[in-house]
């Protein structure tokens, strides 16, 4: 136990901090747009509309591929202090991508969850601002149910899109968590930056499963080419 302790709080110390710092400045982008849309057009901006502006749809995806990049490059590729700590704790390489994909589904899950939450502190904000009688529980459900950018985070009813989420997110987690080993061996993983921008910019309809479906085969896809390059590499090396 700790062991697997040691190792996580290693893959945390590397990153985390950039996350999370990733993390408020997309919450004060998303808040600040919509204060300033809100300001400027009082009476003829619905909550709908804030959420689908491009600065709201579009920052997502910057952070969550940011985070990637420092996920992907937190142990700065110093192979020899990771490959020592690593020694030291003498854990089966399937030991260690375990604990890896656990920390990066992680860190996706809580991007999920707290761009939910930056939309209910949006909801909050326009209801401060604009007419109270304007808006509803009941019109924020229905909000929440046709935004094109918000649907697929927070599906209510439509149950299909609580399968692909998370699916998506455990998808990107392997992928990012391969991308972190073969990081400490000094070597440069792009797919998991391409998926995690794709994933980013995905929007769905009520209904429309087409690219979700899509999106979480070319995930899992990448996931077997990933972990087959891994296992081969590996291989490869205990070889020489």
């Amino acid at each position: 136990m700790k062991k697997t302790v040691s190792l996580f709080s290693l893959a945390a110390a590397a990153s985390f901090w950039r996350i999370l710092l990733l993390l408020v400045a997309l919450a004060a982008t998303q808040l600040l747009a919509a204060w300033a849309m809100l300001l400027n057009r009082v009476g003829s901006l619905s909550l709908e509309q804030i959420l689908d502006l491009h600065v709201y749809r579009f920052s997502p995806a910057v952070a969550v591929t940011l985070a990637t990049v420092a996920l992907l490059v937190g142990y700065g590729g110093s192979r020899s202090r990771v490959n020592y700590t690593m020694s030291r704790l003498s854990l089966s390489a399937r030991s260690v991508l375990r604990i890896h994909v656990v920390y990066c589904t992680g860190v996706y899950l809580l991007f999920w969850l707290f761009q939910v939450t930056v939309v209910m502190a949006t909801m909050v904000l326009y209801h401060s601002i604009m007419d109270s009688s304007e808006i509803s529980p009941q019109l924020a459900l229905l909000t929440c149910y046709r935004s094109v950018y918000l649907h697929p985070l927070l599906p209510l009813a439509d149950w299909p899109f609580w399968v692909t989420t998370p699916l998506i997110c455990l998808g990107l987690g392997v992928n990012t968590a391969i991308g972190m080993m073969r990081s400490w061996e000094g070597k440069i993983y792009l797919p998991p930056v391409v998926f995690s921008l794709l994933t980013a910019l995905y929007a769905a309809k009520p209904g429309d499963y087409a690219w979700a479906i899509c999106l979480v085969f070319v995930l899992w896809a990448g996931v077997c080419v990933s972990y087959y390059q891994h296992v081969t590499a590996t291989a490869r090396e205990v070889v020489t």
